[in-house]
């Protein structure tokens, strides 16, 4: 049976500078699959609409590995799904129409797709309204629902204003309509990518180069194909011992009295969520009970059997988890309660707390760097860069990170090299890239295909 399971991990890191009274919590949502289930693909089915920019600056290789995706889409959806194809220049059109993956249905997508052409300009949000009319013409219980936008530049047709493109997108999250962004190539506009993929509870790839569209189309089919929960939410209960916390990742929060509930979106089986809290205790000496945590949200697999959740497990159908009062909890078998131990906290909790907490503020230097980049403020640059190598090896010189973990992180002096130099086509594929990663890391959807996404920071 399908199951969300929530890991915590709290740890005090006087290593990054903070006082006695500091601490962090992580808290990881990790989707699981039954293997049996996984075997005999019992899975939620996932209904998909791809929107390929047709555009004139897609014509050539570009739009042909496009169309190449759009078919390996179409080979990789099962007889339960659901999937359409919307082209776009400076109007949308329903290249291949809602329909079921069967045989038939895929023979007469393959044969639309090569009758496809480019045209010109650029409709982002007629696309958007096709992908999500076509979603909206199934009713299919427990479906995972995904738009990919795929485009190479700025919308010159249509809605043309972030705020607009922003509402629309988040009104399809707010019926379970997710929306995922590939950005090809220099002519596309990062913040805009990034804004709509966040506002759609979506990830932003950014692609120098074409030819890498085709996994990336991939790994988002994958991750549909692997949904466990939609419409995640985590609620941390504070007790009376914390006079303050702080939600670090970039996650939608409301508080309520001592309550904060934030939103997460949907979790797949083998891409963890997380939620990294700073917070202040009233006593740094002694044990300390700092709050209790429990999620709920939809299913997105098949229904689990009982009603009950395991201890450590904090996830049912919403409707499953409500009862008469409408309060949450009802239906909860244990909510996950996380202490905080004299000391600095278990060997695993710095470790894992260490890595969190080393990504999110290196991402933060790293922004405030491109800021300063465009106001051409190399002061600016030069500390934030040297701010993110000073944590780097504080929590090195700690023995808190591994070689392996250290390898997978930016090569700041490179990056610093660029950011200092000429404003050319390499400097801004980079700027692009770190907006992609930046997304991704700040709303705790990491990409994990990637060797690819970090490459730019070694390659240039």
């Amino acid at each position: 049976m399908a199951k969300l399971q929530l890991h915590t991990f709290a740890a005090r890191l006087p290593e990054v500078g903070t006082g006695p009274r500091h601490a962090f919590a992580l808290v990881e949502l990790a989707g699981e699959l039954d293997r049996a289930e996984v075997s005999q693909n019992a899975r939620a089915p996932l209904c998909m609409a791809l929107a390929i920019d047709a555009s004139s600056s897609m014509r050539g290789a570009r739009f042909a590995l496009a169309v190449q995706a759009a078919r390996d889409v179409l080979d990789a959806l099962g007889a339960e799904d659901r999937f359409a194809v919307i082209a776009f220049d400076r109007v949308a059109r329903v290249v291949c129409a809602p329909s079921a993956a069967d045989a038939d249905s895929k023979a007469d997508a393959r044969r639309a797709l090569d009758r496809l052409a480019t045209g010109t300009g650029t409709n982002i949000s007629s696309a958007w309204r096709e992908c999500d009319d076509a979603l909206s013409r199934w009713m299919i219980p427990d479906a995972a629902r995904r738009i990919v936008l795929l485009t190479d530049g700025l919308p010159s047709h249509g809605e043309l204003e972030p705020e607009g493109l922003r509402r629309l997108v988040g009104e399809g999250l707010r019926r379970g309509v997710e929306t995922n962004v590939v950005g090809v190539g220099d002519g596309i506009d990062e913040r805009l990518c990034a804004l709509i993929a966040s506002s759609g509870g979506g990830r932003f790839h950014f692609l120098r180069d074409a030819a890498q569209v085709a996994p990336v189309i991939a790994y988002e089919v994958e991750g549909a194909r692997r949904l466990v929960a939609t419409d995640v939410s985590l609620y941390l209960t504070f007790t009376s011992r914390v006079t303050r916390a702080e939600v670090m990742h970039r996650l939608p929060c409301r508080p309520d009295g001592r309550t904060m509930e934030i939103s997460i979106g949907p979790v797949s089986a083998g891409s963890p969520r997380h939620v990294l809290v700073q917070f202040e205790l009233d006593d740094p000496t002694n044990e300390a009970t700092v709050f209790e945590a429990f999620a709920r949200g939809n299913w997105a697999g098949p229904r689990p059997v009982s009603r009950a959740t395991s201890t450590g497990f904090a996830l049912g159908a919403r409707a499953l988890l409500e009862g008469p009062s409408g309060d949450p909890r009802e239906g909860m078998a244990a909510p996950a309660v996380v202490t905080l131990p004299q000391g600095f906290g278990t060997p695993e909790s710095r470790h894992r707390v260490a890595h969190t907490v080393l990504w999110m503020r290196t991402v933060a230097e790293i922004r405030s760097a491109w800021d300063a980049v465009e106001t051409m403020d190399e002061h600016a640059v030069r500390r934030r860069i040297g701010r993110a190598a000073t944590l780097r090896k504080q929590l090195t010189d700690s023995h808190l990170l591994t070689a392996d973990e250290l390898s997978t992180l930016p090569d700041l002096a490179t990056l610093e090299r660029v950011m200092l130099g000429p404003k050319d086509v390499g400097r801004e594929n980079l700027r692009r890239t770190w907006h992609a990663i930046d997304h991704n890391t700040s709303s705790s959807q990491v990409v994990e295909m990637a060797g690819s996404v970090l490459k730019p920071f070694t390659e240039h």
